[in-house]
């Protein structure tokens, strides 16, 4: 089967409420980092402290089912479900994520 790339956007809200929203794209295959769309890199670095505040995905991969979040290349152990970020699901993150000002933000599409 044919990988099928996907698009989707991570918001953060800073602790002053500045909103950060950055897009990426996916190649939906396992345990390919996504590509943030501003800088073609798989990271993504925080300006000042804050929280991950969603997670929002176009359409679900085919080969891969979930996002895992990486902080500073460290395995979180924070995981997405894809049916649950899809942007027509009302509450997708109804908790946020605290993170560091600086902290490189990775998210990993997982099957």
């Amino acid at each position: 089967m044919t990988a099928t790339p996907f698009k989707g956007t991570i918001a953060i809200r800073y602790l002053d409420g500045e909103p950060d929203i950055q897009p990426f794209a996916c190649t939906d295959v396992a345990n390919a980092f996504v590509n943030f769309t501003a800088s073609g890199l798989t990271f993504y670095q925080t300006r000042k402290y804050g929280a991950i505040a969603d997670i929002q995905l176009i359409a679900a991969g085919v080969d891969t089912s979930q996002i895992r979040l990486y902080v500073n290349n460290k395995d979180t152990g924070n995981t997405f479900l894809d049916a649950g970020i899809l942007a027509s699901v009302n509450n997708r993150m109804p908790l946020s994520v605290p993170i560091a000002a600086g902290a490189q933000i990775q998210l990993r599409a997982l099957a």
